[in-house]
């Protein structure tokens, strides 16, 4: 994977990271319910192409999460693809403890996705460390107009 450090990595960043736990981890959940389905091709695509809007959400750790906070950086994935699955039925494993993120070698998010008839559930998981709550909205917002101008052709 190649990488380039990017930022310097922030006391509460560190903070969130040096509190993760796999029993615990700093994740935090989003659901939403969108009417119609997405194509999947486009809807990857978009996502991919967010990187240079919400790089913490695209890159990796770089140092020890029990040094200091200034000998800890974020290192842009700059070939890592966002973890996206799609299900047909019910979305497995989220019912109980929350699967764990990997900072040292895996991006800060993953999205999984279900159609119901024409319904698609959509359920976020983003690290802490990367973002908080409005930032994770602000993700999505662009997600979702960069995948209506794709669909749209704009």
């Amino acid at each position: 994977m190649e990488q380039d450090a990017v930022l310097p990595m922030v006391s509460f960043e560190h903070y969130m990271l040096a509190d993760d736990r796999q029993n615990y981890p700093m994740c935090f959940f989003l659901r939403l319910e969108v009417e119609g389905t997405f194509d999947e091709k486009k809807f990857a695509e978009s996502v991919a192409n967010l990187r240079n809007l919400h790089p913490l959400l695209y890159s990796t750790v770089v140092g020890s999460r029990k040094g200091r906070t200034r000998r800890i950086a974020w290192s842009l994935a700059r070939d890592a693809f966002p973890f996206i699955s799609w299900y047909a039925d019910q979305i497995p494993g989220l019912g109980g403890k929350p699967p764990y993120i990997d900072l040292d070698r895996e991006l800060g998010f993953r999205i999984y996705l279900r159609r119901v008839n024409t319904v698609t559930e959509m359920i976020c998981q983003f690290h802490h460390a990367c973002v908080d709550g409005k930032g994770a909205l602000r993700f999505l917002e662009d997600l979702f107009a960069h995948y209506h101008a794709s669909t749209q052709g704009e």
